[in-house]
């Protein structure tokens, strides 16, 4: 990554510590569409990447909303279903599963 980009990055991550209180390990919440593009682009160690853009360490969560989705997509998703099994599962709230599109269950991280 060009030196102006990890510039920008480095102090969008500084203002959202200043202003809210954002600390690291940073806590990364994983689509099914981002850990897909993961494994079709081989971004591999996927936390060494993030950790390099964002410049600390990161903890990367999916949900088991996200798990149901990507096994509905079937076999074009089952290596992406695989990875993100092996991510930490964060709670989610709701009763039932939802389409974790529109991320309902980001309100994990509110809390």
């Amino acid at each position: 990554m060009r030196v102006k980009k990890q510039k920008r990055h480095r102090r969008a991550v500084r203002f959202y510590t200043a202003c809210f209180g954002v600390r690291q390990p940073y806590k990364v919440l994983c689509d099914g569409t981002f850990i897909h593009h993961l494994i079709v682009h081989n971004i591999a160690p996927a936390d060494t990447a993030i950790s390099n853009i964002l410049g600390g360490s990161v903890k990367l969560f999916t949900t088991r909303c996200v798990l149901a989705e990507l096994k509905r997509l079937g076999k074009s998703y089952s290596e992406s279903l695989q990875a993100a099994n092996r991510l930490m599962i964060a709670r989610c709230d709701h009763e039932q599963i939802k389409n974790a599109e529109g991320l309902h269950c980001g309100d994990y991280w509110r809390k």
